[in-house]
């Protein structure tokens, strides 16, 4: 083989050294940006995990918000159902009262009125009192001067 022929072929493989030389450091390269894809993944699957754990914490969390606020609503209603009773309540104390102030009121005017008849009646005895007085008087006077007619 000739000179040149041997050139070319050192050539040749000095071009495949060097291109197989490339390859290979493209693919170290390529290694070492998967190695760091590999890791970048398992961070983001433990992230990932992280994030479900969050939102089943956050489902509990709004189940207990959920829960406590159906208990507010039935607190509420016990509330204003009892609201409702008080005021029922009320409005049969103060018809009550009503009722109590009139039967104090019809007892005075019974009571006026019996008073009234008293003082008519004793207006009445008064008087018959004093006729009787007047007549008992009378009737002594004249039964003195009977005894005194009766000794003589």
């Amino acid at each position: 083989m000739s000179q040149q022929q041997l050139d070319r072929i050192e050539n040749m493989l000095a071009s495949l050294i060097k291109t197989v030389g490339g390859v290979m450091e493209e693919q170290t390269s390529m290694k070492e940006n998967q190695a760091i894809m590999k890791k970048d993944q398992a961070i983001m699957k433990q992230d990932q995990a992280t994030m479900k754990q969050d939102i089943v914490k956050m489902k509990e969390d709004q189940a207990t918000i959920k829960q406590d606020m159906i208990e507010m609503k039935q607190d509420q209603a016990t509330i204003k159902q009892d609201i409702v009773k008080m005021n029922e309540d009320q409005a049969i104390m103060q018809q009550d009262i009503i009722e109590m102030k009139q039967g104090i009121a019809e007892m005075k005017e019974e009571n006026q009125s019996r008073h009234q008849e008293v003082i008519g009646s004793l207006s009445f005895v008064k008087a018959d009192n004093e006729l009787l007085w007047e007549k008992s008087t009378k009737h002594e006077r004249e039964i003195g001067l009977l005894k005194k007619l009766h000794e003589n």
